[in-house]
């Protein structure tokens, strides 16, 4: 019983989380060019690319996501299995620029199962503390820049896309707001074009 209440929680904070970052999308793409809709079958393609088949009438978006090209190069960056026929599947494009990070869920038959063919077939380790961008010496934000803002709330992370208010180097601290610069967060470099941090 209490499993199923914690299932319910992380669900509830799942769809809030991608509700707050749609409407960040949607702010952040109003000025930008044509964006296209990022469909179920492209997801199922991506799967079978790592030898998972899976139709896309098993794939549900919580919401509308946008990629800048028509076909995006999808990775499957994270799995976990939710309930007793789903999969919680994190994605992304190779740059924030294509598309931000986004979530689905998939109906399959034995999740856990599932979940572990995906981490054992996709090049990336799944971690806990993966970093959207490898870090480098030489990464820098400069003032009025875009980044993506990584917050981090236990095994959940929630990407915006930011813009630089301060310039700064590996490992420094630095303040970006959201595209409508309403909100304001201090943040650390941790890649290129990628920042850690907390609302202020």
């Amino acid at each position: 019983m209490p499993e199923q209440r914690n299932q319910r929680r992380s669900l509830l904070f799942l769809q809030a989380a991608a509700l707050f970052l749609l409407a960040t999308m949607a702010a952040a793409q109003g000025g930008a060019g044509t964006r296209y809709r990022i469909a179920e079958a492209d997801v199922a393609k991506e799967l079978s690319v790592i030898g998972l088949n899976v139709s896309a009438s098993q794939v549900h978006f919580p919401a509308y996501i946008s990629s800048a090209t028509e076909a995006p190069n999808l990775e499957v960056v994270a799995a976990e299995p939710i309930g007793a026929n789903q999969v919680h599947l994190e994605l992304g494009c190779p740059t924030a620029t294509e598309c931000l990070p986004f979530f689905v869920t998939v109906d399959v038959e034995e999740p856990v199962r599932f979940s572990a063919e995906v981490r054992l077939k996709t090049r990336k380790a799944i971690d806990p503390n993966r970093q959207l961008t490898l870090p480098t010496k030489e990464a820098r934000l400069t003032v009025g820049s875009h980044a993506v803002l990584v917050i981090r709330d236990g095994r959940i992370d929630i990407h915006l896309q930011v813009l630089a208010i301060d310039s700064g180097a590996m490992g420094q601290q630095v303040r970006v707001c959201t595209l409508d610069r309403k909100k304001v967060f201090r943040a650390t470099v941790t890649g290129e074009g990628t920042v850690t941090g907390m609302a202020e």
